[in-house]
């Protein structure tokens, strides 16, 4: 869709990567600013992503084991 394509040409990664932390409620706007560092808060995200990876595939896993 292009209106999606225009936003995504504006917002850099970092700033998708601090969309989906404080979205995922892992840390708040003032964690990141103030409290984490650029190698930790990309360490968290990192982290949040393996997490969501490990569920996916367990719930395909599942999946496959319901049929």
């Amino acid at each position: 869709m292009w209106f999606m394509k225009l936003h995504n040409d504006r917002v850099t990664n970092l700033e998708w990567i601090m969309y989906t932390l404080i979205r995922e409620r892992v840390a708040s706007m003032y964690e990141l600013t103030y409290v984490y560092n650029l190698d930790e808060m990309l360490k968290l995200y990192d982290l949040i992503m393996m997490q969501r990876d490990i569920e996916y595939a367990k719930s395909q896993e599942n999946r496959r084991g319901d049929t």
